[in-house]
C-alpha cells in the first residue's frame, strides 16, 4: 500500500527568497549593562521592580542565583548567601535542580564564612534528600559532605561518607585517596567526635588491640586509587 511519503522534486527544490522588504528591515541587538542583575535584585529588596527592564516575575529566583554567583566568585561569600537564601525562599518546590544547585552554593558560602555548623546540618540534609534522587545526585551531595567533614576535621563522618562514595563508585581514583587520608587523619589525630570509632576499630573480636588496621586501611585505599 502506497502511502504518498515521499518528497516531490518541487518540495526538495523549491527555496524562500528574500523579498526587497527583508532586506531593508532594521536588525535590533539586544543588549545588557555589566551587572544589570544587581540593578534588578536592589530594585526587588526595595519592593519595586524597574518595568524598563522588562523582567519576568518568575526569573526573580534566577537573578538572585545570578547575583549570588557572581558574588561567590568574587569571593564574597556573605553577601552570596544572602542571595542564595532569598532565591531558595522564592524558588517553587518543584524546581529541583535548580534547588539543589542553589544549596550546595549556600552550604559553602556557610563554610567560607565560618558557619561550619550551618554548613554541616545543610549538607546532612542534602544527603538526606537525594536518597530518592538518582546516583550522580547522590554523589555529589556525598562529596559535598565529606568536604565539609574534612574541614570540619570530623574525621569519622568524612570516612563513612567517603566508604559510601568508594562503595558506589569503585573506579572513582578520587575517592580512594581521599578515603586512604582520612583514615590517616582518623587515626593520628583522634579527637572526641573520632575516638569512639577508633576504639572500636582498634580492637577485634578478641579483645586484644589491632595495630595493623591503622596501616593496611589506608594503604588499600592508595593502593585502590
Amino acid at each position: 500500500m502506497d502511502l504518498r511519503l515521499a518528497f516531490d522534486d518541487d518540495d526538495l527544490n523549491t527555496t524562500r527568497e528574500k523579498t526587497r522588504d527583508d532586506i531593508n528591515l532594521p536588525y535590533n541587538v539586544k543588549t545588557c549593562s555589566p551587572q544589570w542583575f544587581e540593578s534588578v535584585v536592589e530594585s526587588y529588596q526595595k519592593n519595586f521592580v524597574d518595568t524598563e527592564a522588562e523582567v519576568d516575575l518568575e526569573q526573580i529566583p534566577q537573578i538572585f542565583k545570578y547575583s549570588g554567583d557572581f558574588h561567590y566568585h568574587k569571593q564574597n561569600y556573605e553577601i552570596a548567601a544572602q542571595r542564595y537564601k532569598r532565591s531558595l525562599e522564592l524558588l517553587p518546590e518543584n524546581n529541583v535542580l535548580m534547588r539543589i544547585d542553589v544549596k550546595e552554593s549556600l552550604c559553602r558560602c556557610y563554610l567560607y564564612c565560618g558557619q561550619t555548623s550551618e554548613s554541616l546540618q545543610l549538607a546532612r540534609d542534602m544527603v538526606s534528600e537525594m536518597s530518592n534522587q538518582d546516583e550522580t545526585h547522590q554523589r555529589q551531595a556525598l562529596l559535598l559532605l565529606s568536604t565539609v567533614c574534612e574541614k570540619m576535621e570530623r574525621w569519622a563522618e568524612c570516612v563513612e561518607c567517603l566508604e559510601k562514595l568508594c562503595t558506589r563508585h569503585p573506579y572513582f581514583a578520587q575517592c580512594w585517596d581521599g578515603l586512604g587520608d582520612a583514615y590517616m587523619k582518623l587515626y593520628s589525630h583522634p579527637s572526641v567526635d573520632n575516638g569512639i570509632l577508633v576504639k572500636e576499630e582498634a580492637f577485634n573480636g578478641g579483645g586484644h588491640f589491632n595495630s595493623e588496621i591503622h596501616i593496611v586501611r589506608p594503604l588499600t585505599c592508595y593502593i585502590r586509587a
